[in-house]
């Protein structure tokens, strides 16, 4: 019985790496959308080995005559990966400089003085509250005001402000 065998992938030879390249790629998509990944790869390495020998020459006269032949050996081996990407990104700056910390012996990041001040600024930075009686009588709850009520609203009057007109008018 005489095989031959084509050396292409259109033919039988290499029918176990397309069917192991078929279940590999299923898998590889399956896995992909599974897992949210738009980016993935298969790998398809083929090594070839040609090792020397002999075989009996069955074309000779001679009993026993014997022929160099060269028998390859086609392995492969696929593998896949997944692109799972997980990213963070952000930055720290703004106005603000690099400036020697002379105290910490470090470098720190200082708001950039721009010279502006605000109601709230004090000579040395810190903002005092300075109120007057009459501030502190309101933020104490005053004699003479009305209790709060739970939404913040005054209950209403029992006739909603409305007078209803006389049946005789």
């Amino acid at each position: 019985m005489d095989s031959t065998y084509t050396l292409s992938l259109s033919g039988e030879t290499f029918n176990n790496l397309k069917m192991d390249f078929e279940q590999m790629l299923q898998n590889l998509l399956t896995e992909m959308k599974k897992r949210g990944s738009q980016d993935g790869s298969l790998t398809i390495k083929l090594n070839v080995t040609l090792t020397p020998g002999q075989a009996r020459d069955l074309q000779s006269a001679t009993d026993g005559a014997m022929r160099d032949i060269t028998k390859p050996l086609f392995t492969h081996k696929m593998s896949t990966v997944m692109q799972l990407k997980d990213e963070r990104s952000g930055q720290q700056g703004g106005n603000f400089e690099l400036v020697w910390d002379e105290e910490t012996g470090e470098w720190v990041m200082r708001e950039i003085d721009n010279g502006q001040t605000s109601i709230f600024d004090h000579e040395d930075g810190v903002y005092e509250a300075e109120y007057t009686e009459a501030d502190q009588e309101v933020m104490d709850g005053a004699p003479g005001l009305p209790e709060p009520v739970e939404n913040g609203l005054p209950a209403p009057d029992d006739d909603y402000g409305y007078d209803e007109p006389d049946a005789d008018e």
